[in-house]
């Protein structure tokens, strides 16, 4: 595994208004659009401003800022540590106070990861660590794994440590209700060193359900078990995560809004496999490409030993492992990527010399085919095997009481969706049903804008595992607990 080695100097840690009209947030009109996808943001802007129409912003850096130079947005909020640290500063017409706008925990720090067994290269780069920073951060990281911090919880803390006394400013809002007051909390103490930093860290607000523990992902039980978790993954699927959703505690049952059957020719998967070892990469766009591809093995044919995998997150990752890929040859997004996509898996892919390269895409009938051309516009060839086929999902009678006891009592369910497809399935499923109640938890952005789209009146984006589901149930759940 990999473990923190150092933290280096923090850049400014503060948020930044960018605008190409306006000198700062009180400059704004009445009802301006403001891009941002961090709930942490959209609180806090919200309390100075609850007039501001807030828009969801994302893409890289780059990217943010075209679609602001385009006119898509007043302004934007960015974190000032990226902008200048990519000379990017002239673009920042004014920075958040820290009293104004609390940053992200480790916002604008630097952290060095490396091998966990490489004892000797830790130990050198421990002296590199900038101890005002180091001891900042790890109070700050403290309170996010105390108090369940993810991209769903609006959670902001941040740590200056000066003359040997740690200040830490930390603000909690709610997911649900952006406008709703920010509970805020400071602590400050004298701090020498880490494991004093984390001590320092609140790990609670009065009136909220016991936190997750720190060093654990797993959520209070019966915090988590107050409402019921709909999985709507194909049914293979389904069944690997309701399993381990319940050993979480989290009331979890399945209604897969996706049936997964065998491609209707096996021809083109079994040409496929004689062509594995020509390949410099084999990409898996799902657990479901890996599980047919994998069925549909010539008898005699073997995994070609060295051939590079590409996985687009963990239920990927975790049925190569089944199917026997060793974990060397798999390449996948990182474990803090802001997404488990095609996007992210290129930031692992993108330094390689594609020219003259051969690579398969195993996928469903059809796709999207972004890596595709970004591989081809390096020079790759790209190829396709369609390995299985999405049909709509035909509920039997468990599904469909499950259905209906959802649409009944929205506020005791939340559906936890994985495919936009399988998301617009709800539409047949219960057409003309009213979602303005229901909350949807979300692994992917095109994926929540499906659920906005279908009408849900929260949406939650939360990472694709068991542990971080539990974990934003349970904090929808604290969060809901606090007193008004």
């Amino acid at each position: 595994g990999f473990v923190l080695a150092a933290v280096w100097e923090r850049e400014d840690p503060r948020d930044a208004f960018v605008s190409s009209r306006y000198a700062g947030l009180d400059e704004l009109p009445q009802g301006a659009v403001v891009g941002t996808s961090s709930l942490r943001r959209v609180a806090q802007l919200l309390a100075r401003r609850p007039d501001l129409r807030i828009e969801p912003l994302r893409g890289n850096l780059d990217t943010r800022l075209r679609k602001l130079d385009e006119g898509g947005f007043d302004a934007i909020v960015l974190a000032a540590a990226g902008l200048k640290r990519l000379g990017l500063g002239s673009r920042v017409r004014a920075c958040f106070e820290i009293d104004q706008m609390i940053p992200a925990a480790g916002q604008g720090a630097l952290g060095i990861e490396v091998r966990e067994d490489a004892q000797a290269l830790r130990a050198t780069l421990a002296l590199t660590s900038h101890l005002p920073t180091l001891l900042a951060t790890a109070a700050e990281r403290a309170v996010s794994r105390g108090l369940g911090g993810s991209c769903s919880v609006p959670l902001a803390a941040h740590g200056v440590w000066e003359g040997g006394t740690l200040r830490l400013h930390t603000a909690l809002g709610d997911a649900d209700a952006p406008t709703r007051p920010l509970l805020h909390a400071t602590v400050a103490a004298a701090v020498a060193d880490e494991a004093a930093a984390l001590a320092l860290a609140p790990r609670r607000w009065p009136g909220c359900a016991p936190p997750v523990p720190p060093t654990t992902c797993t959520p209070d039980a019966g915090t988590a078990r107050a409402m019921r978790l709909i999985v709507t993954r194909p049914a293979a699927q389904a069944a690997r995560w309701v399993q381990e959703l319940q050993a979480l505690g989290v009331d979890a049952q399945a209604l897969p809004l996706l049936e997964i059957a065998p491609a209707a020719d096996a021809a083109p998967l079994h040409a496929a496999w004689h062509q594995l070892p020509g390949c410099a990469l084999v990409m898996f766009v799902s657990a479901n490409a890996v599980q047919h591809f994998f069925a549909a093995r010539p008898k005699g044919a073997a995994w070609p030993a060295g051939v590079p995998v590409g996985s687009t997150g963990p239920g990927t990752t975790h049925a190569l492992r089944q199917a026997g890929v060793a974990d060397a040859t798999i390449v996948e997004p990182a474990a803090d990527a802001p997404a488990f996509d095609s996007e992210a898996l290129w930031a692992r892919l993108s330094g390689r010399d594609w020219a003259g390269r051969r690579a398969l895409v195993v996928r469903g009938e059809d796709g999207r085919d972004w890596l595709a051309d970004t591989l081809r516009a390096r020079g790759a060839t790209v190829d396709f095997v369609a390995a299985y086929r999405r049909l709509a999902p035909v509920p039997d009678a468990v599904g469909q009481a499950l259905l209906q006891a959802a649409l009944a009592a929205p506020q005791a369910h939340a559906w936890l969706l994985s495919s936009s497809e399988a998301a617009q399935h709800l539409r047949g499923l219960a057409p003309g049903a009213d979602w303005s109640a229901s909350l949807a938890l979300a692994s992917h952005p095109r994926i929540a804008a499906t659920a906005r789209r279908i009408g849900f009146g929260r949406v939650l984006a939360v990472s694709p595992t068991p542990a971080e589901v539990a974990r934003c149930l349970a904090g929808v759940r604290s969060i809901q607990s606090e007193p008004q």
